[in-house]
């Protein structure tokens, strides 16, 4: 089931799903780098990568709302944190290291 507008909002803002749309984006900006230079679009894929690796955390902040409003983002929902002693705890990201790798690709992949 798709999130509640207000699960996705909070979600836009959650850090610890930042820091991993943060790696994401850098393991592919490292990607792009590594690619042959007969690439199409390969001179704006090395622009952006290169000032991703530079201002990552801004990078990660900018696209982290359309990270969120992915298709498979949006189904994998929101779980409790299994380390957090609080209750009710907190949420975090149900999406899987694949999932979020492949949102974060198509939304960049749209920007370059």
């Amino acid at each position: 089931m798709a999130m509640t507008s207000e699960e996705s909002a909070y979600l836009m803002t959650e850090l610890t799903f930042k820091g991993r749309v943060r790696v994401y984006l850098i393991t592919y900006a490292n990607t792009i780098l590594n690619e042959p230079t007969t690439t199409s679009r390969h001179k704006s894929g090395v622009d952006w990568s290169e000032e991703t690796i530079r201002n990552s955390d801004q990078r990660a902040f900018t696209y982290q709302p359309a990270v969120v409003m992915d298709p498979g983002i949006q189904q994998a929902g929101l779980i409790d944190d299994p380390n957090d002693t609080n209750t009710p705890p907190r949420k975090i990201s149900a999406a899987t290291d694949l999932q979020l790798e492949a949102a974060v690709q198509a939304v960049v992949n749209k920007s370059i």
